[in-house]
């Protein structure tokens, strides 16, 4: 069958389509050396398969395999140059050609993990092209040549072999293009001795199908069963071509045009139960202005941008040039075309559906599933650092005797990461410490608000906010070593508005989720360590560990509705430093910060979900490992014996820092 399902064939689009720089990083398949190129995905989603091309003055190309979990794997076949064509339903079957210099040919292949390539052998000749493959793997349909070098149509079985289809009337040549799901039934295009006609066959022989009254048609594909084969064909001769569809009740049955009387139609894919037909039609009588159809017998020939419209998504600036696949039941058809504002093919969904309706970029959606959701769970650590290194960016005993055992504190925290994606942190706390053991331990417990915006440009935006408690222990030694651990724990709720190329422009769903983070931070200083000039300098090392778990949630609205699974994000990070002390007046002091940060942990976990009623998808996490450096200036104001005010600024290059910070706190002993 020549129209898999759909959650799969928008990862083979996503690939097929991605040219540019952007698209490429959505779905990465790697490479071997060279550019990559896909032909074609397992129905279960796990398996793209294609060539990838080696570096070198003459390129080579080579088959490969990927997986989610495996990544991009070489086929490593004994040959020249490989391509793979076509994968059985679950990923385990591959078929494909390849070119041999010792055979001075091509040979189809079908490859298995277990048992490597096996080649499929000829019909006599020194050429088979592969193509097609059934769901369950066991049956390859393509092209070989006889010893007079002439083509025909074969089909490949385990337990058959190659076996020639033949030809149609007088004729000498054929090849298949379309296999049914269980393979007992091929269709393609077949020489009949003075023209070319498409094909049927099965168990019993080459059927002809005829045509729409000129002298020729094409066969392109066939719905699961094998009852309805659809493609084009002459009406007069010469004369334009149509679009048909074929049943044996029926016969070949002309699908007519978009608009005009001159124009041209091709049926190119079939839903799987062979009542939705999808390709391309001419408009008007302009020749080369093409529009993408689906026809259903309720509804005859539609433009997929009508069929939108009276559904109730109005695709405003999409170009649909081609529908190239259906689902089983024609809900869902999938194409190519532009998107509004652009001037690059690419792919694109459209459904109706109690789901969602509406159109997508395949590409820009996937990218949007990924920028959300790494998005949320990043911003959501940053919340927990910025209690760890805002607010308490310095151990309790760094604030020195506030006249008395017991202390107060109130703080406020803003922090403002930019680029393109910016970032608002602001945070509210109150707290209270105690002195014990001689004033060699100082402990306090505080509990917060924090709140963060954080704008995705395109691709939306999150909202969180909740609170938090945080406590630290401080032991200062008789040499001046002064040892910390400082622990947050904070529950949010966010609410994210994921963005993606829509419809009418930028289309959105929504969703909320529960955020529950934890971090501990490590630290040594040693206090007055030396001086230097006026300054009382105190190295210092830091380590801090962050764990922040979001929940799963699923979304509502829009035309692709996703449910995203729940996700825990760890991170690692170590921090050395150096503070000068610095008194300009006796109630008013300077501490300056130098940090180098370096971000310990690796790759962020995977990006799972499925959007709903289509595909799932599996994304790998960003690389978390990145180093930075951030500036600091405390100034603390003694008001009076048991009040201090501490203003804090800092600023940070590009890393998980903000780049501008600012604190207040203000502390009262007792």
């Amino acid at each position: 069958m020549k129209t898999p399902k759909l959650r799969s064939v928008v990862w083979a689009l996503a690939t097929l389509f991605a040219s540019s720089s952007e698209a490429q990083s959505v779905l990465d398949l790697g490479n071997i050396g060279g550019a990559t190129s896909a032909s074609a995905i397992s129905a279960d989603g796990s398996t793209v398969v294609g060539a990838a091309f080696l570096p070198g003055s003459t390129p080579l190309r080579r088959a490969y395999r990927w997986t989610y979990s495996g990544g991009l794997q070489n086929l490593n076949l004994p040959v020249v140059e490989s391509y793979a064509t076509g994968v059985s339903r679950d990923g385990s079957v591959i078929a494909g050609s390849y070119y041999d210099l010792t055979l001075n040919g091509g040979r189809a292949f079908r490859w298995t993990a277990a048992g490597g390539m096996e080649n499929l052998g000829t019909l006599g000749g020194n050429l088979t092209i592969g193509g097609g493959i059934s769901q369950d793997g066991t049956t390859v349909v393509g092209l070989s040549n006889l010893a007079n070098n002439t083509n025909r149509a074969f089909r490949w079985t385990r337990s058959g072999g190659m076996q020639d289809l033949g030809v149609l009337g007088t004729g000498s040549r054929s090849r298949a293009s379309g296999v049914s799901a269980d393979g007992s039934v091929v269709v393609g295009t077949s020489d009949t001795g003075t023209s070319e006609h498409a094909f049927r066959w099965t168990a019993a022989g080459m059927q002809d199908l005829g045509t729409l009254g000129g002298v020729q048609s094409i066969g392109n594909a066939v719905s699961g069963d094998g009852s309805v084969v659809v493609g084009n064909s002459q009406v007069t001769t010469p004369g334009p071509v149509y679009a048909f569809r074929w049943t044996q009740a029926t016969g070949m049955q002309n699908l007519g045009l978009l608009g005009g009387t001159t124009g041209q139609s091709n049926a190119l894919g079939v839903s799987g139960n062979g009542e939705v037909i999808v390709g391309h039609s001419n408009y008007d009588d302009t020749y080369g202005l093409r529009r993408a159809f689906r026809w259903s017998e309720a509804t005859g020939m539609q433009s997929v941008a009508d069929w939108l419209s009276s559904n109730g998504a109005y695709p405003a600036g999409w170009d649909f040039i081609s529908a190239a696949s259906a689902n089983e039941d024609g809900s869902v058809l999938v194409g190519n075309g532009r998107a509004p504002g652009s001037t690059r093919d690419q792919a694109w969904i459209a459904r109706v559906s109690p789901y969602g309706t509406g159109v997508m970029d395949p590409v820009n959606y996937v990218e949007s599933t990924m920028v959300a959701r790494q998005a949320l769970a990043q911003a959501n650590q940053y919340l927990s650092r910025m209690v760890l290194w805002g607010g308490h960016h310095r151990p309790l005993a760094t604030y020195g005797d506030l006249g008395g055992q017991g202390c107060f504190w109130a703080t406020g925290d803003v922090g403002r990461r930019g680029g393109d994606r910016p970032i608002t942190d602001t945070a509210g706390e109150v707290g209270v410490c105690g002195d014990f053991a001689g004033g060699a331990v100082r402990a306090g417990l505080g509990v917060g608000y924090g709140r963060q915006s954080q704008n995705l440009g395109d691709f939306g935006s999150t909202r969180t906010g909740g609170n938090h408690v945080v406590g630290e222990i401080n032991y200062t030694t008789s040499t001046g070593l002064l040892l910390s651990a400082t622990g947050v724990h904070g529950k949010w709720s966010a609410d994210v508005n994921r963005g993606y190329t829509g419809a009418a422009g930028t289309d959105h769903s929504k969703g909320s989720t529960g955020v529950t983070s934890t971090a501990l931070r490590l630290r040594a200083d040693w206090n007055d360590a030396w001086r230097w000039a006026q300054a009382a300098m105190s190295p210092y090392v830091a380590l801090t560990a962050t764990r922040t778990r979001t929940d799963a949630y699923t979304e509502t609205g829009g035309g692709f509705p996703a449910r995203f699974d729940a996700k825990t994000q760890s991170g690692l990070e170590a921090r050395l430093g150096v503070a000068a002390r610095y008194s300009v007046a006796p109630a008013t002091h300077l501490r300056g910060t130098l940090e180098a940060v370096q971000r310990l942990d690796g790759d962020a976990p995977r990006v799972t979900g499925q959007v709903l009623g289509l595909f799932s998808f599996d994304q790998p996490g960003l690389d978390e490992s990145k180093s930075w450096v951030r500036l600091g200036l405390d100034v603390d104001h003694q008001i009076d014996r048991n009040k201090l005010l501490s203003f804090s600024l800092h600023t940070a290059s590009p890393g998980d820092d903000p780049r501008l910070s600012a604190a207040v706190t203000l502390r009262i002993g007792f």
